[in-house]
């Protein structure tokens, strides 16, 4: 029997008169194994959310954007798509 094994039984199982701190023991050893489910559970849900949020916000934002310094429009900005389309690929 392994070590860790030993002690765990040696505890949780002891004799008649000491029978209350085995019932102290295994709900200790209950409320440690639930809260540990909730945190994994959670965890997981905010890295799903997140993930999904970072999806949606980058697929609805352009990768680039061009603009000019005035802000008065761009004049010809047909040709300069086509510029841009030229230089970068799909």
């Amino acid at each position: 029997m392994r070590f860790e094994w030993f002690i765990a039984t040696r505890y949780l199982t002891k004799g008649r008169k000491n029978s209350f701190i085995s019932i102290i023991s295994l709900v200790s050893i209950l409320g440690i194994a639930i809260g540990v489910a909730a945190l994994i559970i959670a965890l997981a849900l905010i890295n799903g959310f997140q993930n999904d949020v970072r999806n949606r916000i980058l697929s609805s934002s352009a990768h680039i954007m061009i603009t000019d310094r005035l802000g008065d429009g761009i004049d010809d900005y047909q040709n300069l798509a086509a510029r841009v389309e030229n230089k970068f690929p799909r």
